[in-house]
């Protein structure tokens, strides 16, 4: 618990006491090895620490994002090119080292920037579909697939991550006229979002899928959710709005 500020010349310094991991000492130690004339104590690196990643505005946090959704892609992309029979196993093993690492900084990275354009009114794309059909879902979400030639298409469907929200999972939108393979959805999403590589090839995550006749259970395990975009109507019917305003329009004959 913080206590309150020292006298004198440390009138901006106070003594802070916790518990941390057992190998945070080593990586302190090296901290202040690379800076040793700005980081001289255990004080100075958390200080140096919190200065770099906290307080971001959302401008740099989501710049900072930006590369390493990049780099995770490219090193999504090498790690597919490799053998896991064992006969590559060191540079698997780097590169799952490397990928831990953007990942976790592309998780904090995101945390200041996203949860703010959640809080904004939402900004909607409008999506031609055939028959002169169409649909409106939020601009955030991904749109998978060839968007220009979206009028040859009648529905839309959505793949959410339920319980994604802390690993800043987008929603994508993709175009289909009634028959697709989850599996081919899926890797075009990856490209667009590498992260989600981990989760589609975790056994524990679970999938669900709207045209299923059982009901989406989240207990606490991530699940891949395929929702079809319902028509504007069935919630006008129902005197509901839709949600996150997201839905199909049909061209009145």
């Amino acid at each position: 618990m913080a206590r309150l500020p020292l006298q004198g010349s440390k009138m901006n310094k106070i003594k802070f006491g916790t518990t941390v991991e057992v190998a945070t000492p080593d990586r302190i130690k090296e901290l202040r090895s690379k800076n040793p004339e700005s980081i001289r104590s255990t004080g100075e690196a958390i200080d140096y620490l919190t200065a770099m990643f906290t307080g971001l505005t959302p401008r740099v946090a989501e710049a900072m994002d930006k590369a390493c959704q990049k780099e995770l892609q490219l090193t999504a992309q090498e790690m597919r090119r490799l053998s896991f029979d064992g006969s590559e196993e060191l540079s698997v093993a780097e590169l799952e080292r490397d990928y831990d690492q953007f990942l976790r900084l592309h998780e904090h990275f995101s945390l200041y920037y996203m949860d703010l354009a959640e809080n904004e009114p939402r900004d909607m794309r409008r999506i031609d579909l055939a028959d002169n059909d169409f649909a409106v879902v939020p601009s955030s979400w991904i749109l998978l697939g060839d968007g220009e030639s979206s009028e040859s298409f009648s529905q839309v469907s959505v793949v959410e991550i339920c319980g994604g929200a802390k690993h800043g999972a987008p929603h994508f939108a993709f175009l289909h006229n009634g028959e697709y393979n989850e599996e081919d959805v899926l890797d075009l999403a990856i490209q667009k979002w590498p992260p989600l590589f981990d989760l589609a090839h975790d056994p524990c995550v679970g999938r669900w899928n709207s045209k299923s006749a059982k009901s989406c259970v989240y207990n606490g395990v991530p699940v891949i959710c395929f929702h079809e975009l319902q028509d504007a109507s069935f919630y006008e019917g129902r005197g509901l709005d839709a949600p996150c305003g997201a839905a199909v329009h049909r061209c009145q004959q």
